[in-house]
């Protein structure tokens, strides 16, 4: 909805948001991931390979170094140096310079809306104090939004605790399936699913789905997909639930 909101509003040949995640051990994360992109040159977001790493020459792009500073970055790109792994591809697609503005997410996780001119199109004098400023209004809408989902876990783990406290249905598939189901129902987490365990020969769980909460595409990927797990790191019950955000 952002980068549609911007695109319209610029009319940018492009505008893309990616995002990096980070840990408390390691920092800022490498592998920036492109999540969503808007107008007529969003091909040129396929296949591309991005990274914060400074080591790297496909670090050097401005959403690299902008997420590494922390600070909006403008690149021209005919002009940079640093710009030469993309710039035929970019060239192809007629962008000419670009502005990115990092926008910290979490506490371990920044993200980065990347805006590209047509090629010879002038940015405006101003451009980085309203980068700037949008930044700032991105991290707000963020942190807001966190907020809420924060809020709906919190009463939605409530009133599964509740759940778990007054269900006395002895079978567990039964038991664990309701469990599910309350915890996407209440918004607690997106999409839910669970699992019945079977030890093999080789020691390792085969985990056959019983009930899945999500959207019909995954959980036909989920009803093919075999999942193996390392009983020392599993629970000691046959029965295990996992919930994917």
């Amino acid at each position: 909805v952002i980068c549609e909101a911007v695109q319209r509003a610029t009319r940018a040949p492009l505008v893309y948001f990616a995002e990096v995640e980070g840990s408390r051990e390691r920092g800022l994360g490498r592998a920036i991931t492109i999540r969503v992109a808007a107008g007529p040159a969003t091909p040129y977001t396929r296949g591309l390979s991005l990274t914060t790493d400074p080591e790297a020459a496909a670090g050097q792009g401005p959403g690299g170094r902008a997420l590494r500073s922390g600070e909006v970055t403008v690149a021209g790109i005919p002009s940079e140096p640093r710009f030469a792994l993309w710039r035929q591809l970019a060239q192809a697609w007629n962008l000419g310079s670009a502005i990115v503005v990092p926008v910290r997410l979490s506490l371990h996780r920044s993200g980065a809306l990347a805006l590209y001119r047509a090629r010879g199109a002038q940015l405006p004098d101003d451009v980085e104090d309203v980068a700037r400023a949008l930044g700032h209004e991105l991290e707000r809408w963020f942190y807001a939004r966190a907020q809420r989902r924060r809020e709906r876990r919190r009463r939605a783990l409530d009133e599964l605790r509740r759940l778990v406290l007054e269900t006395t249905d002895a079978s567990p598939v039964r038991y664990f399936t309701a469990i599910v189901r309350r915890l996407v129902g209440e918004g607690a987490v997106e999409r839910a699913a669970f699992y019945d365990a079977i030890v093999g020969d080789d020691g390792l769980y085969r985990l056959r789905l019983v009930h899945v909460e999500a959207e019909e595409e995954l959980r036909r990927e989920l009803e093919t997909l075999e999942v193996v797990a390392d009983p020392a790191k599993a629970s000691a019950s046959p029965i295990i639930a996992a919930a994917v955000h």
